[in-house]
């Protein structure tokens, strides 16, 4: 999820959980809860992009970091404001620990991979239900965190608002899943039909919906791109061709750069050139824009490029630029969203 997703998602859950006793500083601390484990971006200000590509959404991203977390920052509370709260430190244990395990579960939903067993396990699981971006789940977190500022007669502040929006959310967000399962079946009917041979398959939503939703399949010398919409009546799913390209790193299947990358992007990649430098593009992020039936560029992808001490070594580093998209690929995009049957 996006970082204000998180935040007023841990705002609700704070003002739901400890809002009558604590009042708004319980939306200042469960906002802090939900933030904390996203603080391992800045591991990149200390470590080379290689060794950060496994570090990001690790330990603190795992179901063992709440245990640590949680008392750390219950202690903290309690201390800053040891004057004037009302919960014991138990009950803001609970909610820092409630707020801290949400944050993975959450990103879970979405594409990217989070290690929740790390460091047993650096498997990335990724449900790919929900767009890391999706306003349907963000703005009912939004405005049950503004209505929580309301207070009644008594000045108890309300946590009324905060509960509705989270289970609002929350029922959306398991809503996502059933939306995904209902596409799949026809997905399925039309690879068939296609007599598409693939290897894996990867599904997941298009940007800020939870309807359109893009199929990447692996064949044998590269992947096939689709799109399909629960709006789609009848429509056949257009599938365009990625080449791997493979062969244009494999000297360089032994480094540690290599395997990290192949770990990160679960065999779904491609490596292009352009301007006489290699780029890793990691395929389940979407290609741009490939709604279209054109694949101009690529949403994830790494520079590549050998150091110079040891020059059959390889490293690489993120490419932080985002695609352009015009209006007309926009306008299309949103046609596409509701059926092209």
């Amino acid at each position: 999820m996006d970082s204000v997703t998180h935040v007023l998602f841990g705002a609700a859950l704070g003002q739901a959980t400890l809002g009558k006793k604590e009042g708004h500083k319980a939306m200042v601390w469960g906002a802090i809860a939900q933030t904390v484990p996203d603080l391992d971006v800045f591991a990149a200000l200390f470590m080379d992009p290689v060794s950060y590509l496994s570090i990001h959404r690790g330990f603190t991203h795992s179901i063992f970091f709440p245990f640590i977390a949680a008392p750390l920052l219950a202690w903290l509370a309690c201390k800053i404001h040891s004057k004037t709260t009302e919960s014991s430190y138990r009950e803001w244990m609970f909610m820092f620990f409630i707020g801290v395990l949400a944050h993975p579960l959450l990103d879970l939903f979405t594409g990217y991979g989070t290690q929740l067993f790390y460091p047993i396990s650096r498997h990335g699981f990724e449900m790919n239900t929900i767009f890391i971006i999706d306003p349907l789940f963000t703005i009912p977190l939004l405005i049950g965190v503004i209505f929580s500022f309301r207070t009644n007669k008594q000045g108890v502040r309300d946590t009324k608002a905060a509960g509705v929006a989270l289970a609002i959310s929350l029922s959306y967000l398991m809503f996502t899943g059933a939306l995904k399962l209902s596409v799949m079946p026809e997905i399925n009917r039309q690879l068939h039909d296609q007599q598409i041979e693939y290897q894996q398959k990867h599904i997941s939503p298009t940007p800020f919906n939870s309807v359109f939703w893009r199929i990447l399949v692996e064949v044998d010398d590269g992947f096939k791109e689709g799109y399909l919409s629960l709006f789609d009546q009848g429509a056949e799913m257009e599938l365009n061709f990625i080449p791997r390209n493979g062969d244009k790193i494999e000297p360089y299947s032994d480094s540690y750069a290599y395997q990290e990358l192949m770990w990160f992007s679960k065999g779904f990649y491609s490596v292009t050139e352009e301007d006489g430098s290699l780029y890793f593009n990691d395929l389940r992020f979407g290609t741009i824009p490939g709604w279209t039936g054109e694949i101009n560029q690529f949403v994830f992808r790494f520079r590549l490029h050998e150091p110079s001490e040891n020059p059959r070594e390889l490293s690489f580093a993120q490419v932080n630029e985002f695609p352009e998209v015009s209006g007309e690929d926009w306008w299309i995009f949103v046609r596409s969203v509701f059926g092209r049957g």
